[in-house]
């Protein structure tokens, strides 16, 4: 069995994976931080559109690598 796809994000001042979410559950409008260097990430509600277009990225590939072309999701 392969192992399944991930996306996954770091820093890129110091490379941690780690961040702090200054409320439970987030806010849109919180600052993330790097738990490693406490570097502003962003804001939450930017993080969570950057995650969602890279998901879809990462799904449209599987469907091309898999049926040869790219899906149309119209």
């Amino acid at each position: 069995m392969s192992e399944p796809d991930k996306i996954s994000f770091k820093c890129s001042a110091c490379g941690s994976t780690e961040f702090v979410f200054p409320n439970q559950p987030p806010k849109d409008d919180d600052i993330i931080r790097c738990a490693g260097c406490q570097k502003a990430i962003g804001r939450y509600d930017e993080i969570v559109a950057a995650t969602t277009k890279a998901a879809k990225d990462k799904v449209d590939e599987i469907v091309k690598n898999t049926f040869g072309k790219k899906p149309d999701w119209s």
